[in-house]
């Protein structure tokens, strides 16, 4: 693709990606004005869920040439500007303190979330 090709593409995408941003938000406006009045039933919640993902997917397809030599695993010996995606063993794990902190992170969110009470009504 040329130069111009990339930019207009890059201006479209960009363009795409605000406009899903701006349903998401009007999305979760409805739901905060409409959820106290209806019942939201869980078929309902299900298709709209999927039917957000279809513009992504359409997105990624537009982007999909370029994602294809940005995804490319680089040949041996070569450095070039596409990214290694290649498995490797760690050096070492990141220290115990900060691993302790993540995994206490995450069973607080994760209680936050499944719990019926104020946690739950804070965060919505």
């Amino acid at each position: 693709m040329s130069r111009d090709s990339d930019r207009a593409l890059a201006g479209l995408v960009a363009f795409l990606l605000a406009m899903w941003l701006l349903h998401e938000a009007a999305t979760w406006l409805e739901l905060r004005m409409v959820s106290p009045a209806r019942t939201i039933t869980p078929l309902e919640q299900m298709v709209h869920s999927f039917m957000e993902i279809l513009p992504l997917a359409g997105i990624l397809l537009l982007c999909q040439p370029a994602l294809e030599v940005w995804l490319a695993v680089p040949e041996e010996g070569t450095r070039g500007t596409a990214l290694d995606w290649r498995w490797r063993m760690r050096s070492e794990l990141p220290p115990w303190p900060v691993l302790g902190s993540f995994a206490v992170a995450i069973a607080v969110c994760n209680g936050l979330l499944l719990s019926n009470g104020e946690g739950h009504d804070s965060l919505m």
